[in-house]
């Protein structure tokens, strides 16, 4: 399994996210898209994976911290046959909540009006897999090749950004309707 480990960044990354990222198990490649807005820093990290041939993206926000062993954990379950897998991510603001939707709607009206729900988990399998509907991308893995679908049957961006919701939930919308689980 060939993973890029992809870090989109505003204009710094945390000393706490670098010691992580330097006691990480298993990386061989690492790329850090340095820009103001984060959809087009993740696009442009998902060209990078796509000219290089990779097999997985691993995006891993930087102002995370995280466990060395955060990758290999991604891409073992990756290999179980999953297309997209993501870390357990918590909110940073009081409640903290999971960043996991098990129910996600959104659609264009007629009038031009969009219409969205998430339905976040107010509770959760514990130590195992589970399918969720969206999730933020803080520490996650994806199938290079669904990304490519977006761009090549959906005919934009994977993370441009849909009316109301934020590039990592537009994402998990567009590989929804592919049938991506």
């Amino acid at each position: 399994m060939k993973t890029l480990v992809a870090i989109p960044a505003l204009d710094m990354v945390k000393t706490d996210f670098m010691t992580c990222l330097l006691a990480m198990k298993g990386v061989k490649s690492i790329w850090v898209e340095v820009g103001s807005l984060v959809h087009m820093a993740r696009c442009n990290l998902v060209l990078k994976a796509i000219d290089g041939g990779y097999d997985y993206i691993c995006f891993i926000d930087s102002d995370m911290v995280f466990g060395p062993d955060l990758l290999q954990r991604l891409e073992a379950d990756a290999e179980k046959g999953y297309d997209f897998v993501t870390a357990l991510n918590f909110r940073r603001a009081l409640p903290t909540s999971p960043v996991i939707g098990k129910k996600m709607t959104w659609q264009k009206n007629p009038d031009g009006s969009v219409t969205h729900e998430v339905v976040e988990y107010s509770d959760y399998p514990r130590d195992q897999l589970f399918e969720i509907e969206s999730c933020g991308m803080a520490a996650c893995i994806i199938k290079v090749e669904a990304l490519e679908r977006i761009v090549n049957e959906m005919k934009c961006a994977p993370f441009e950004p849909l009316q109301q919701i934020g590039e990592d939930y537009s994402c998990c919308w567009r590989l929804r309707q592919l049938g991506v689980k």
